[in-house]
């Protein structure tokens, strides 16, 4: 007999009475039949105790949100004693300090002027106003011509150049607030008058001085000592073997000078000595330069000094001010566009929006600049 075929055996389909017909009514049953095979899954507990849940942790950012969030009349509270002492910044007075400001605490330089403190037995560290004098052709100071104008400038800013202060109308010279530095440029004016004795003695052909001794770098005037290093630079001393014709020049061990350097030094012993102090010395530089009211056909004068150090570091900053400008619209153009585009693609305008993107913008600038910034544009810009 031929062997039969592997059958499978065949599954008879049930067959669909009336009442499981797509037209009847009646809700169908979800009770598995004895037709059907059970294929249900047995998610016993063995399988779900493989399933742990990950053990929470706590997040403060997300915690003070939603502290935040449900009381925030409890919040405000909180935070107004937190801002009631930053009221005192309305009166505190925000400047550079260019003397020693960007000085670390720990520079030799920091010790060095604690001695030279107790030197001078000064409590504050001296001002010092520097006036730089050159010949306009570069040429040699030492003739006479030029060496009296260098003095007769010295005499001028001593003596006659007068400033007021912008809270006072009383007008004041830089001898009424020098003291204890007013003989500091004394020895120019000796050593001038040396050498004016010096030549008077030779045309009068009469014994001259021995008290005068014109050397560098220490010379002598009617016996007392100058020390002419703190005054003369780019100096070259004579040649013996040459024969010089300049009269300041032959009365002394120099041949040429290139450079006097003139300090004027204060004690800011109190504050109103420090705004005089800088105030002067501002004065000066206007009158060279901003005002050009200074007038020399033989002599070009510079002058260095803190307070117009501070001066032009404010000007560089305001020279900044449209770099500054610019950054910020493009910064505002970003946060807008980051803020209203996705407004714009849901087509879903919303006015609440507008306000948001001036708080984005104004947070970050308050949290850099400050509200006294905004107000009074701090005197560095």
């Amino acid at each position: 007999t031929n062997p039969s075929p592997l059958t499978a055996p065949a599954m008879s389909a049930p067959l669909l009475k009336d009442s499981d017909s797509a037209l009847s009514t009646k809700a169908p049953s979800l009770t598995p039949t004895p037709e059907y095979i059970d294929v249900s899954l047995d998610l016993s507990s063995s399988t779900n105790s493989t399933i742990q849940k990950a053990p929470k942790k706590f997040d403060p950012f997300r915690a003070f949100g939603r502290f935040v969030g449900r009381s925030p009349y409890l919040t405000l509270l909180l935070c107004i004693p937190l801002a009631l002492p930053l009221i005192g910044c309305f009166w505190l007075h925000v400047k550079d300090n260019i003397r020693d400001g960007y000085t670390p605490q720990n520079a030799p330089s920091r010790y060095e002027a604690q001695v030279l403190r107790e030197f001078y037995n000064t409590s504050s560290e001296p001002i010092l106003t520097v006036l730089l004098m050159r010949a306009k052709d570069e040429g040699n100071l030492m003739r006479l011509s030029h060496l009296a104008q260098v003095v007769e400038i010295q005499k001028f800013f001593f003596n006659d150049f007068k400033v007021k202060l912008d809270e006072e109308d009383t007008e004041y010279r830089y001898a009424d607030i020098c003291e204890p530095y007013c003989f500091v440029n004394k020895p120019l004016e000796m050593f001038y008058n040396g050498v004016m004795n010096q030549i008077t003695a030779i045309k009068e052909k009469s014994e001259p001085n021995p008290e005068n001794r014109l050397t560098f770098p220490q010379a002598r005037v009617n016996g007392i000592q100058i020390p002419l290093q703190m005054l003369f630079y780019n100096v070259r001393l004579k040649d013996p073997a040459k024969n010089y014709t300049e009269p300041a020049v032959q009365v002394s061990n120099m041949e040429h000078v290139g450079l006097i350097m003139l300090i004027f030094r204060g004690d800011p012993s109190n504050p109103r000595r420090e705004a005089q102090l800088s105030a002067w010395e501002q004065s000066v530089f206007n009158y060279l330069y901003e005002e050009e009211l200074f007038h020399n056909d033989l002599i070009q004068v510079e002058v260095i000094g803190v307070k117009i150090l501070d001066n032009e570091m404010i000007k560089d900053g305001k020279r900044l001010s449209p770099y500054f400008a610019a950054g910020f619209v493009f910064v505002g153009f970003f946060v807008a566009t980051a803020i209203l585009a996705p407004s714009y693609g849901e087509c879903r305008w919303e006015l609440s929006k507008i306000p948001l993107i001036f708080a984005a913008l104004a947070c970050p600038s308050l949290a850099i600049l400050g509200m006294r910034f905004l107000r009074e544009f701090r005197d560095f810009f």
